[in-house]
């Protein structure tokens, strides 16, 4: 039990500065979602060109 109370400050001290830092975790987080949404928005636009091409194709053969 000796060693697990003085552990107990620690985890504060460390729980305290990992508060500290959740916006910037929340913002790089937000940030990863718009370039994933903006990432997928891209490939699904890419699809439908191709898509298009495709049919521009087979509408020209």
């Amino acid at each position: 039990m000796g060693v697990i109370v003085p552990s107990q400050p620690l985890v504060e001290q460390i729980d305290v500065p990992a508060s500290g830092n959740q916006p910037l975790v929340t913002e790089i987080g937000s940030c990863y979602h718009w370039l994933v949404a903006c990432g997928l928005w891209l490939v699904a636009c890419g699809l439908w060109l191709v898509a298009c091409g495709l049919w521009l194709v087979a509408c020209a053969a």
